[in-house]
């Protein structure tokens, strides 16, 4: 551990986690903070967003009884406040801080008072702290979790291609999330409308589309469609798709951009990486836990829908399994007994949603999966997160080789022969247009 790191659990061990045991936060009948014993076997994959402690907090009781309690400490790191980065991959590391907080002390009470289920309290890990603070320092940037992979859960053990039975599951319960968000702007629509307008797109915003952009994602996606120019069945095909990725950046800003009435809470980073999974004795997924809200957003629930399939269905299970899968989705979403079906979306909405939508999800994963499908050791000397410009997207294009070219050339090719609407994109406006 750095001595940036030391220094700061010290400062969270001496003084925080003391305050936070007097205020009740691990239980009204602990009274007094004992340790906090880092737990080294526990790792978050290395991030420059986030500093990661996984540990249990020991407290003792009114009777003096001892209780340990695994917990999961988040802070931003120093560098965040000195220098942030400009590289095509980076955006705004305080902004997704903030609506992670946001989501943990607004978003999740709000939904849990339509939530007649009990969906909350399955998805999300317990919350016990949050505090942000711009120009302040890691300790003023804290949040505090329940430490679930204590409890049995853990990531998919495959980084990219899942199967089948976690893909259901993962589908079923957001459905039921994204579900609560139509209960919620019914019965609360004041309060609803007044928290979504508190989210901060920490994406596609005018830092990125008008001020620094770059050709990034406009070179990425091409390679889902450079090989197709060659193949007689699709080369007739690719106008639409080809121009829509001109202008990748505002394209994104724009199919992120909600439209009533099928707009809800959509947890944004939805892939695998964020989705813990929990097997029953047989081995079969049971219960799964979502996390990692930096970039949650107000917005088309395909935005959620397509990141995950594009990342994490293989061909087959896309060709063999797609209308079920989009079944699932939406059985789950009416299934919640305070939606008038009258008034739900219906299956046939969802899917002409993901026709005109779905794009979202490739411009992820043309860069995203090649990542992910990457050999080991492929890119250990090349520093992403501080690249910009050509180099990046250079190695961006290539890495993964031809195995990983061919996966989003399937992709492309699902999206053309379901039809996908790749003009409807030029439908929407937005606040860029007169910008550019």
């Amino acid at each position: 551990m750095t001595e940036e790191k030391m220094s700061v659990l010290e400062s969270i061990k001496s003084t925080l986690l003391p305050a936070l045991v007097k205020q009740g936060k691990f239980g009204a009948d602990q009274v007094k903070f004992v340790d906090f014993l880092r737990d080294d076997k526990m790792s978050a994959s290395s991030s420059y967003q986030s500093t990661i402690f996984f540990g249990d907090i020991v407290t003792n009781s009114k009777n003096g009884d001892s209780c340990a309690r695994s917990i999961v400490i988040k802070t931003l790191p120093e560098h965040i406040f000195n220098n942030q980065p400009s590289g095509s991959l980076e955006w705004d590391y305080f902004l997704q801080f903030q609506n992670e907080l946001l989501f943990y002390t607004e978003v999740i009470p709000l939904l849990t008072e339509c939530d007649s289920d009990g969906v909350i309290a399955k998805l999300f890990p317990k919350f016990f702290h949050a505090s942000i603070k711009r120009n302040g320092s890691s300790t003023d940037n804290i949040l505090i979790l329940e430490n679930v992979q204590k409890l049995g859960f853990k990531l998919h053990d495959s980084k990219a291609l899942i199967d089948y039975d976690h893909i259901k599951l993962t589908l079923e319960w957001l459905g039921k999330f994204h579900a609560l968000s139509l209960v919620c702007k019914k019965r609360f629509p004041g309060r609803f409308r007044d928290v979504c307008a508190k989210i901060s797109e920490a994406a596609w915003t005018e830092e990125r589309i008008v001020r620094n952009p770059d050709a990034f994602y406009v070179e990425n996606c091409k390679r889902g469609i450079r090989p197709l120019r060659e193949d007689p069945a699709y080369r007739d095909k690719l106008g639409e798709i080809t121009d829509a990725i001109q202008k990748a950046d505002l394209m994104m800003a724009k199919l992120v951009a909600p439209v009533e009435p099928l707009a809800v809470i959509c947890l944004g980073d939805f892939c695998r990486n964020n989705i813990f999974y929990r097997c029953d004795a047989e081995g079969k997924p049971s219960d799964t836990m979502f996390f990692d809200f930096g970039t949650f957003r107000y917005a088309s629930p395909v935005v959620d829908m397509s990141f995950f399939l594009f990342m994490n269905s293989s061909p087959e299970i896309r060709s063999l399994h797609w209308d079920e899968m989009l079944r699932t989705y939406h059985s789950a979403l009416v299934s919640n007994p305070d939606i008038d079906i009258r008034e739900a979306p219906t299956l046939g909405d969802v899917i002409l949603d993901f026709r005109r939508r779905g794009l979202y999800g490739y411009v992820h994963a043309a860069f995203f999966l090649p990542y992910m499908l990457r050999r080991e050791n492929e890119d250990e000397d090349f520093d992403w997160y501080s690249q910009s410009g050509e180099d990046l997207i250079e190695r961006s294009v290539s890495i993964g080789g031809e195995r990983a070219t061919g996966y989003v050339v399937d992709i492309v090719k699902h999206m053309i022969d379901k039809k996908f609407d790749f003009k409807f994109v030029e439908n929407i406006e937005t606040k860029f247009e007169k910008k550019l």
